[in-house]
């Protein structure tokens, strides 16, 4: 449920931002998206098979929270941008632009924000899927499930085969493991939100230690302080689109408490 849709808002959104690229920055986009695919079902399956409850399988782990972050970073570069102002794509202010909304520099503005920092508005907002996959999966495939649990209990014996197997009866159930553990749930989406903006906030504390170590290079304007001002806007960027994934996660959570009301109330008429 969670998954599905949040991998709808993902296509429209990959879309619109491909419509914003050059034809060789969509290359760039369309491979990391490819790459994002792979770190999922990677991840979800060793998330799976090296949890030990509940609030670990729903919490990434370290290694995975730093591939998506680094992926969202490698897509900046990817996507044919480099941290210099003159290689700023100005042409993006222009796409899908009417006479109504001709004169409009807020537009212009968001367009060009959006062509530039596409990586991190992207898999920033769709950073619950490393939380989410690892249920659709065990729902979607339960003979992964009981592969997985035959591997414990050759390997660990009677002790691991009992978790395993207490894991893998909920897990069957899929998602909806979430939306009954919504508290459980929502706050560690919360916490991954936090994690991302903190290893963003890393980045530009980098930056700045680089531009005041070379505050007295020749190319400091050039290259450091430009590289400092990217990743200052690009903050700004990636705490709305976590926001935004973060609410689209609230907003499935409450169509699916009307959508079981409404069910439970037909029920009983």
């Amino acid at each position: 449920v969670y998954s599905s849709a949040t991998i709808v808002f993902g296509l429209f959104l990959s879309m619109m931002l491909i419509v914003l690229l050059e034809p060789r920055a969509t290359i760039g986009m369309v491979a990391c998206i490819a790459i994002s695919v792979v770190i999922i079902l990677v991840h979800s399956t060793l998330r799976f098979r090296t949890a030990a409850n509940l609030a670990n399988c729903i919490q990434p782990t370290f290694t995975g929270i730093v591939s998506w972050f680094l992926l969202a970073h490698f897509c900046f570069f990817a996507t044919s941008h480099q941290t210099t102002l003159s290689q700023i794509d100005w042409r993006a202010a222009f796409v899908g632009r009417t006479s109504g909304l001709g004169k409009s520099h807020l537009i212009s503005g968001v367009l060009v924000i959006l062509n530039t920092f596409c990586g991190q508005v992207f898999f920033f907002c769709m950073y619950n899927l490393l939380s989410l996959l690892t249920f659709s999966l065990c729902a979607l495939h339960p003979k992964f499930i009981k592969g997985t649990t035959a591997a414990n209990t050759n390997a660990n014996g009677t002790n691991a085969t009992s978790t395993v197997e207490g894991i893998g009866l909920d897990m069957m159930r899929g998602e909806f493991l979430l939306y009954e553990n919504e508290g459980t749930f929502l706050a560690s989406s919360f916490k991954l939100a936090v994690q991302f903006l903190i290893l963003q906030g890393i980045k530009v504390f980098c930056a700045m230690l680089a531009c005041t170590i070379h505050c007295r290079h020749l190319m400091v304007w050039k290259i450091f302080a430009p590289r400092f001002i990217y990743e200052g806007i690009g903050t700004f960027v990636s705490l709305t689109a976590l926001i935004v994934g973060y609410f689209v996660i609230l907003r499935i959570n409450r169509a699916l408490e009307r959508l079981i009301f409404k069910a439970n109330n037909l029920k009983l008429d």
